[in-house]
This record gives C-alpha cells, structure tokens and sequence, in this order.
C-alpha cells in the first residue's frame, strides 16, 4: 500500500511533493488530519523534520489532536484563518502569498540543519484572495524551491479544497500536476472518491474494482466517469443518493510519479480506502461499504482468478503429443497442391451474338463494344 508512507513523510528517504484533492461529494481532510497528527511525533536518533502548518481556511483545532500543543518542537501552526481581504478588525490583511514565503525562510534560517514540512490546508483559499491563479502559482513554485534547495528529503503538501469554494475542478489544479513543477521532487496525487461511484460502475457497466475486473478495463471506464463533476454530484445528492459522501469511508485514488524527469518517470496509479474510525489506511476489499461488491465476486467466482480464454469453448485446445500427431495425419477435406490445375493460360472472352437492330460499323467491329 502507498498511503502509510505518504502520511508519514518520516518514512520516505527522498524530497516529495503531496497534492490532496478533495471534491464536494468527498472530503479529504481526515487524511490531511492524519498527516499533521503524524508530523507531531518525534524520532530518537533521526534528524528531525520541522513542520509548517499553514490554516488559511481550517481552524488549527480541526486538525490538530486535542490537548495538542500547536508550536511544539516539531511543528509549528500559523493561524491565517481571520485574515480575510476586506474584512480586517484589528489588523490589516497580509498578502498569504507573502507570509508563507516568508515564514519558511525565517524557520530555514533559524533551523539549517533540519528538514522542512510544508502543509497548506488549502490552496483555493488563496487564489479566492488574491485573485490570481498564476501568482499563487508562482509562490508555491517558490515554496518548491526554497524546500528542494535547503533539504533533500523536504516535502511540500497542498490541499486543494474544492468542496469549500465550487463543484468545478480548481483552476490551479493541472499547474501543479505539471511535471516541470515538482521536478526534481516526486509528485504524489490523492484524488478523494465516495464509495457510490464503485457501486455504479459495478452495476451500470458491470464493472467492479480490481481485482475483480482487469485493470485496463476498470481504469478506461472509471477515469472518465470520476471525471464527470454533476454526474458524481448526482450519485451522491441526488435522489437515489446518500446526501453526503463516506464519512467512515471512502475511495483514495492515487496517482504516483517518480521525482526527477517525471516525463520519462514510472506512473502508479492504484485505488486504496480510508478508514476514519481508525484514522488509517486499509486494502479497498476491508471497507464495509464495498464489502457486498467482493462477496458477489468471491461467490461467483471471480476474485483472485485471472481470465481464462479458452473457457467454456466446443473443442479442446490442450492437446497430448499423440493427439496432435494424429491430427496431423488427417487429410484436409479439400484438394490443393498450391498449383493451379492446367497448364495453360485462362483466356477471357467476349461472346456477343448481333441482332439485326444492332448498328454494325464493318470498319471497327469493336467500336460499338467501347463502354
């Protein structure tokens, strides 16, 4: 599974760049939650990682455990949610763009030897401040850098909160998938799914998770159907739906690249479950709510069998050695030496008989043959 690493950056030995993306049928923040819980645990003889929240739309106590200690050795919180353009009470609005830059080169500056965690607990936040997509996108390839260049196992996670603005995809969103912005950094992409949009594609298009149906099948159907905002909306809100999207559980959809040329990098793309009553990661089969789509497999005998194409056909393939001897022995059913019977050439010719109504011109027979 991919999901433990990726909420305990501690694990992995190398720079990474997180994108969670929630939608307005499901949420992500029970992962975003996690991740700071486990930024608060200390490792005895390992380099420490200091953490960076950035609340700009959340409430620290949202995220952080109770009783927890929001500037702890380890992390530190920065409380940016009462700073709202045109709405100031005691102090003047600060440019987000601006205080984060700043705030990560003060704690570089004050903690060289240590690696960096970045956690902004949403980034549409700050283009609906400032308005401007290409300069919040320009600061947070600024946040990149400064990460990449002072540690090589810093790491840099955005959650992107289009559940808090619109039902439409961010704007932002494929700038920060490009290539050319996580390089030379890992790019890891958590799409959140509610578990409706199994149960629809199993029974709609008969197709249910891997490894119930082949991989290249579920993925061709499953993408662009995730991909359809209203139509996911509709599953969920609509009459036949729930009302809302997993609250215990849901879908993880990740979507994984290699750090470095990414262009030229492996992608994994896999789907994982979230369990919220545990606070943690689980095989998709251990959710509840998919359970029913895995026992209808198991009983019908399709979990754990890969496809046999030669099932259920009206001749044997598997033939003995002898078998295909004798089979070779039988004379086809037809004559053909792979030579044409006759020596001589065929001819084509044109018989035409004429009748007394046809105007014959002595001179050139032919002439009245010309089509």
């Amino acid at each position: 599974m991919l999901l433990p690493s990726i909420i305990s950056p501690r694990q992995t030995s190398s720079s990474a760049v997180l994108v969670l993306q929630s939608c307005l049928a499901q949420s992500g923040l029970p992962i975003l939650r996690e991740i700071v819980h486990e930024s608060l645990k200390s490792e005895s003889g390992k380099k420490q990682v200091q953490t960076l929240l950035f609340c700009l739309l959340h409430p620290p106590c949202s995220l952080l455990p109770q009783q927890a200690d929001s500037n702890s050795e380890s992390l530190t919180v920065y409380d940016q949610t009462s700073n709202v353009p045109d709405f100031e009470l005691d102090e003047q609005w600060t440019d987000p763009r601006d205080f984060i830059v700043n705030k990560l080169k003060e704690s570089a500056a004050e903690h060289p030897s240590k690696h960096f965690h970045v956690i902004i607990d949403s980034v549409d936040t700050i283009v609906s401040d400032t308005g401007s997509t290409a300069a919040t996108f320009k600061c947070l390839r600024e946040v990149k850098s400064l990460l990449a260049a002072h540690s090589s196992k810093s790491h840099f996670t955005m959650h992107i909160n289009t559940a808090a603005t619109t039902a439409l995809p961010s704007s932002i969103l494929p700038s920060l998938l490009q290539a050319s912005f996580s390089s030379p950094m890992s790019l890891t992409h958590c799409i959140m799914h509610p578990p409706t949009i199994l149960h629809f594609l199993a029974k709609e298009f008969l197709t249910p998770p891997p490894p119930i149906s082949p991989e290249e099948k579920f993925w061709g159907v499953f993408i662009p159907v995730s991909e359809r905002v209203n139509e996911v909306n509709r599953l969920v809100f609509g009459s036949g739906g729930e009302g809302e999207g997993g609250v215990d559980e849901f879908v993880v959809e990740i979507v994984k690249r290699g750090g470095g040329d990414s262009r030229s990098g492996r992608v994994e793309r896999v789907l994982e479950g979230w369990n919220a009553k545990i606070s943690a990661p689980v095989e998709l089969s251990a959710l509840e709510c998919l359970k029913p789509l895995f026992k209808t497999a198991r009983n019908n005998g399709r979990l754990d069998e890969a496809p046999n194409p030669a099932e259920n056909l009206p001749f044997n393939l598997n033939l003995t050695a002898s078998q295909q001897e004798a089979r070779a022995q039988v004379p086809l059913p037809f004559a053909h030496d792979g030579k044409p019977k006759g020596n001589g050439t065929p001819t084509g010719v044109i018989l035409y008989d004429p009748d007394s109504g046809d105007d014959i011109d002595d001179d050139d027979p032919d002439e009245d043959l010309y089509l």
